[in-house]
């Protein structure tokens, strides 16, 4: 089983990419970023994953064909 983690979006910033492993952390991550550039930061909570299998290749064999 994968360990939740935290991540520190910046009002109209990019997208999320440092995972944090504890909620201290990050907290303190969104206020350095909110202190420096006067916009909101939220902390994020990661509680599902999901993601799609592999697809699944198969060979058949395939019969002569007959004139």
């Amino acid at each position: 089983m994968e360990q939740a983690f935290f991540m520190v979006y910046l009002d109209g910033g990019d997208s999320p990419r440092v995972r944090h492993l504890t909620e201290s952390i990050a907290v303190a991550e969104a206020l350095r970023l909110a202190t420096l550039t006067g916009k909101a930061a939220y902390v994020l909570r990661a509680t599902r994953r999901f993601r799609r299998p592999e697809p699944v290749v198969e060979e058949i064999t395939l019969e002569e064909a007959t004139p």
